[in-house]
């Protein structure tokens, strides 16, 4: 079983992107450490030093607070500043992940694999993302891209999934049935609209394969029994009002519990 866990932004040196990391380690973060964080980088925004970096950190704490509109104003100053690094592409593409923007996400994330084809942290953000948007086409190609620079070996756990023998099976299987994987990611987006609205964002994803070949993919919030199950009724509704509810023969979509979430 292969997971996604809460979105943690690429390493860097700085202090302020070393102190943002903690605090997405710790998932709930205090307000007080929050504001510091902020103000502190708000300081380095205005010495003109690594502006760039000080922004993406701004995003993150934005991220935290689940205050969607801050954290795109964030990134997008730090997109005009000289210098930006991969990292900040990375970080902004997670987060509209873990907010279920898919579309957006995936965008960024083709496009550094463009540029950056060679790059191992690029290929295995772009793969875990991939699956998680039901992308797996997408996804194979990016582990076969780092299997022939002698990536996917390493160990992590981004490519365990994609390494999977049933996702080529899975594929053969979708175009044997003349299904466009295009409507796998489309059932993906509407249940990620419904988990947006009703949670906001997401903690983590998990995703298995069965052995028709299918995937199960879970999105795992910070909500209460009775409000998850009454997600999963809505997402089966929105399917069914799209018109993709035959998905559900190769792509079982549902909203899980955190806490309850099994992590191989």
């Amino acid at each position: 079983m292969q997971h996604i866990s809460h979105p943690m932004p690429q390493p860097k040196t700085s202090e302020l992107e070393q102190r943002l990391v903690v605090l997405f380690d710790e998932q709930c973060p205090d307000d007080f450490r929050l504001r510091r964080l902020e103000g502190d980088a708000l300081k380095q925004v205005a010495s003109g030093v690594d502006v760039a970096a000080a922004y993406t950190v701004l995003g993150g704490v934005a991220f935290l607070r689940m205050d969607e509109r801050a954290m795109r104003s964030a990134f997008e100053r730090a997109f005009s500043c000289p210098g930006i690094a991969v990292e900040s592409y990375l970080n902004y593409a997670t987060f509209l992940s873990a907010l279920l923007y898919f579309e957006e996400s995936q965008a960024i994330l083709s496009d550094l694999v463009q540029r950056f084809p060679d790059n191992p942290t690029v290929l295995g953000s772009a793969t875990e993302a991939a699956m998680a948007a039901g992308r797996f086409r997408f996804a194979a190609d990016c582990r076969s891209a780092a299997h022939r620079l002698g990536l996917s070996d390493q160990g992590s756990s981004q490519f365990n999934l994609t390494g999977n023998p049933m996702l080529p099976l899975l594929l053969d299987r979708l175009a044997g049935d003349g299904v466009d994987e295009r409507v796998i990611h489309q059932a993906v987006q509407v249940a990620g609209e419904v988990i947006r609205r009703r949670h906001g964002q997401v903690i983590s994803w998990v995703g298995d394969f069965t052995d028709a070949p299918s995937m199960v993919s879970m999105f795992t919030v910070r909500a209460e029994f009775d409000d998850i199950a009454k997600t999963n009724l809505l997402i089966a509704d929105a399917l069914v009002e799209h018109g993709l509810d035959d998905t559900a023969s190769y792509l079982t979509l549902s909203c899980v519990r955190h806490a309850d979430a099994y992590y191989a």
